[in-house]
């Protein structure tokens, strides 16, 4: 397992060392649970964002670090890791009141979900979680994220009830929503634009997952014209595009710009696993 840290002043990153912490580029650390115990202890109280990286980690390594008071820590990443309920559920009942940010990048359970719900983390304004299936956006759109500016559920496979579920939702200062790789029909986007987000400005879907139909439902003008545009743009790029399609203002969401991103190489995603476009 990885442990990356960084120290209050947010420029240097840190690793775990022999066994302190010093100003140096990561490196590949295999870490016991009681090195991330002593990290716990030790930095707890300047440390203001961290990674967990490995194939999978278990409650108690969770455990020791939500066992102790964080008090500035800000950014939690759990890159991609195996993720299972027990340890959603220290994260949830943990003392990481002050994050700000969450990023957990495996297929959690509606369970595990359900924990961080009900958890101490009502203060998070980027919430970022990769691969949840129709259960798990339920107990996310039931959640009480007053703060939260940004929200991020590419990859999942939601249903109509979870698109139902995301339009009960009344999150007055979001600002973007990610759906990448999410497929929407007509249906699925007017359910989505009852959602009150009265400041939402950039929604970013992926081309050929959304419906023509859906294109015109998010307001989006001259859609066989912009998408024609986009395809142009697709064959004489050999790369990952981002299109912007200009809105109608007489939308539900007034502010809204909508961004497509088209996917073309399959390692793509894992630069999108990556914390830089966690931001």
């Amino acid at each position: 397992m990885n442990l990356i840290a960084w120290n209050i002043r947010g420029s240097a990153q840190t690793v775990l060392y022999k066994p302190n912490f010093h100003s140096m580029s990561p490196l590949a650390l295999q870490l016991s649970g009681h090195a991330v115990q002593k990290f716990a202890q030790q930095h707890g109280s300047t440390a203001i964002h961290f990674k967990l990286q490995s194939s999978w980690i278990d409650a108690k390594t969770v455990q020791h670090l939500t066992s102790h008071s964080w008090l500035v820590l800000a950014f939690v990443d759990l890159v991609g890791l195996q993720v299972d309920d027990d340890a959603m559920l220290h994260v949830a009942n943990g003392s990481w009141g002050h994050c700000k940010r969450l990023q957990v990048h495996s297929r959690l359970t509606d369970k595990a979900v359900c924990y961080l719900r009900a958890g101490n983390v009502s203060n998070l304004q980027h919430l970022r979680l990769l691969e949840l299936d129709m259960a798990g956006i339920k107990p996310v759109a039931t959640g009480s994220w007053p703060l939260l500016t940004r929200l991020d559920l590419s990859y999942a496979t939601p249903d109509r009830l979870a698109f139902e579920s995301l339009s009960c939702t009344s999150w007055k200062l979001l600002k973007i929503v990610k759906l990448i790789c999410v497929r929407i029909d007509a249906a699925d986007a007017a359910h989505l634009m009852l959602a009150d987000w009265p400041v939402l400005k950039y929604l970013t879907v992926t081309y050929k997952y959304v419906q023509e139909a859906a294109y015109e439902v998010f307001g989006v003008q001259n859609v066989r014209y912009e998408l024609g545009r986009l395809e142009k743009h697709i064959m004489s790029h050999q790369h990952v595009g981002t299109c912007e399609f200009p809105t109608r203002s007489n939308t539900a969401w007034p502010a809204l710009k909508l961004l497509v991103v088209t996917i073309e190489k399959p390692e793509y995603k894992d630069k999108l696993w990556s914390g830089n476009n966690g931001q």
